[in-house]
Order: structure tokens, then sequence, then C-alpha cells
């Protein structure tokens, strides 16, 4: 008889407990359900580009073209070793230097990756606000991510040649 009790005594505790609550609805109110109006874009003041800004991009860039060459550099070798791996069998000498060539040539990548992520956090900054900055960043983000993805193609081709 205890047991039962003691059973069924936190059973009732819970359920005389469930009451109605006067807690607020989790449903969305009507000031939530009405689309909120964005201010249109040509309704927003030109402003000058910042020449510092200007001139960390151009040094970014700078960079990234620098690293480019280098890539280019690496790839011309990386082709020759997966030519010459070309059919040899995993595991041999000539696979072997091949795979030691793509991974170099992955290193070399990293850069342009890189800068193009500091280019694209320039737009967190405070300074960097206006107009012509961030169209200036736009740009920038855009043309060093055609290189980044120009490299991982080019060392996926190169992965896909040596299997």
């Amino acid at each position: 008889m205890i047991r039962r009790l003691l059973l069924v005594a936190p059973i009732a505790l819970v359920t005389a407990c469930h009451g109605t609550v006067g807690a607020p609805s989790l449903a969305l109110r009507p000031v939530e359900a009405q689309p909120v109006e964005l201010p249109a874009p040509a309704s927003e003041t030109e402003t000058p580009l910042d020449p510092t800004l200007a001139g960390r991009v151009e040094a970014l860039v700078a960079t990234a073209e620098d690293s480019q060459r280098a890539f280019d550099a690496r790839r011309a070798t990386t082709e020759k070793a997966v030519a010459a791996a070309r059919g040899a069998p995993a595991g041999s000498e000539a696979w072997t230097v091949a795979q030691q060539e793509l991974s170099a040539l992955v290193v070399a990548r990293g850069p342009v990756h890189d800068i193009n992520a500091q280019v694209d956090a320039l737009r967190q900054e405070p300074g960097a606000a206006g107009t012509a900055n961030r169209a200036l960043i736009d740009a920038t983000v855009k043309q060093l991510a055609a290189m980044d993805a120009a490299q991982a193609a080019a060392i996926e081709a190169l992965q896909r040649r040596l299997r």
C-alpha cells in the first residue's frame, strides 16, 4: 500500500501543478508578421573612397598577385611530376614525388585564400562603411575569389590526372 502511494504521489503532484499558466504565447505578434521595409539602395548617400583603406586593399592584392606567380611556378613543377607519375602504381617513387608536389601546390594556394578572407573581413571595420569603400571591397573579394577558385580547379585537375 505504501509502495503504491509512493508511486502515485509524484504523479498526482505533477498533474496538480499542471494548470493554466499566465505565460506569454510564443506565437508571432502582429508586428512581427509584417514585412520589414529596408531602405532602397539608391537612397544611400555616396561616400568617397578612404585612401587608407584603398592602400591596404592594394597592398593585399599585390601580395595575392605575387602568391599567384609563385603558385604558377609551383604548378609547372607539379604538372611535370604528375605527367611522370601517370600510370605509375600508387606508392611508387614517381607517384610519391607527384603526391608531394601536389601537397606543395595546395600549400602554395593558401595565401590567396587567406588574403581573400582578410579583404572580406575589412567589411566589418567601421571605416569601411562608405559606399565607395564597400564597392572596392566587393570588387576585390570577387577578383580574389576567382583567383582562388582557379587555383582550386587546377589542383583538382592535377589530382584527377594522377588517379
